[in-house]
């Protein structure tokens, strides 16, 4: 609690700035200013001043807003799922029981919040960038899980760290390989589909039968094989399956590798396909929430000891 500025306050003034795209502290409190006695339907009577507002973003944990965030999202559950239709997957997987994730990056204006990827730009200014993983349901637009991190963390790190159920079915992309938790996730029933590195070794020990083209899916499978993997840190072999698939628009030859043998491999190519749905919501989520100059001082100049409020309200 500072003064007058609590909790609830401060999360109605930093929707306010989100949604109005304010560029700057600055002019977060002089816009707030026109707000004067409009605010009362949400119980807000009086605005802070200037300093409230800064000690308040720097000091309170960013966590309180996080466990808001999945408070709303239990509460509002039922409600969400199902409002988004993605493309039928033969029949044989449970949407509520798919998951899709990936990350996606947000520039900052400078690296010393979150450390940035890739090489400085041509003005030789290193720009700094949020890192998103973002865990989607197949039936839903609305995250379930968010973890926030520098945008030159790994990808591979965050499967490790993912508290995956049982029973379920996760979808993601080739940068996020790690044969140790494939195995992990084998062992307690816990499925997956992603593609195949091109530099992958493995050793073919079955090829299955191939309906190349299925008429009621739409899918082209090429090749239908079992397989065997070398687990990084250990001498075991690990057994998937590897589906051979071509774009029957583009021509594009893609292997997916999964550890489901009891499903078609149309499906398997089917839960890869429906994976780029989570594409569209980066790009809507980026066009609403410009988050480049969040908050960001007057200028582009800020001091050392604002870096914290700015990681807590970003």
């Amino acid at each position: 609690y500072y003064k007058k500025m609590n909790t609830y306050n401060q999360l109605i003034f930093m929707l306010y700035a989100i949604i109005n795209k304010t560029p700057s502290l600055s002019c977060w409190c002089k816009n707030l200013s026109f707000l004067d006695g409009k605010l009362s339907y949400l119980g807000i009577t009086s605005l802070p001043a200037r300093s409230t507002l800064f000690d308040a973003n720097a000091n309170r944990p960013s966590l309180v807003f996080e466990k808001l965030y999945y408070v709303l999202f239990e509460h509002y559950k039922s409600e969400l799922q199902g409002k988004f239709v993605c493309t039928s997957i033969n029949g044989e997987v449970d949407t509520n029981l798919a998951k899709r994730f990936d990350s996606t990056t947000f520039t900052l204006f400078s690296d010393l919040i979150f450390k940035g990827a890739g090489r400085k730009s041509v003005e030789n200014v290193k720009k700094g960038g949020v890192k998103a993983q973002t865990l989607l349901s197949f039936d839903s637009l609305v995250p379930e899980y968010i973890e926030l991190g520098a945008a030159a963390k790994n990808d591979k790190d965050f499967l490790g760290q993912l508290q995956a159920e049982k029973d379920h079915i996760y979808v993601f992309d080739k940068g996020y390989v790690n044969y140790n938790v494939y195995q992990k996730w084998t062992n307690e029933s816990v499925y997956f589909v992603t593609r195949m590195n091109k530099n992958a070794k493995y050793e073919i020990i079955k090829n299955n039968e191939v309906d190349y083209f299925n008429i009621t899916s739409g899918v082209n499978v090429l090749k239908d094989q079992e397989i065997e993997v070398y687990v990084s840190d250990s001498k075991s072999k690990l057994k998937l399956r590897m589906v051979t698939y071509k774009d029957p628009v583009t021509g594009k030859v893609l292997e997916f590798l999964s550890n489901m043998f009891d499903i078609s491999n149309q499906t398997i190519s089917l839960l890869y396909k429906n994976r780029w749905a989570i594409e569209p919501f980066f790009k809507q989520l980026k066009q609403n929430f410009q988050l480049s100059h969040c908050l960001k001082q007057r200028r582009g100049v800020f001091l050392k000891p604002k870096i914290k409020a700015l990681r807590n309200d970003i």
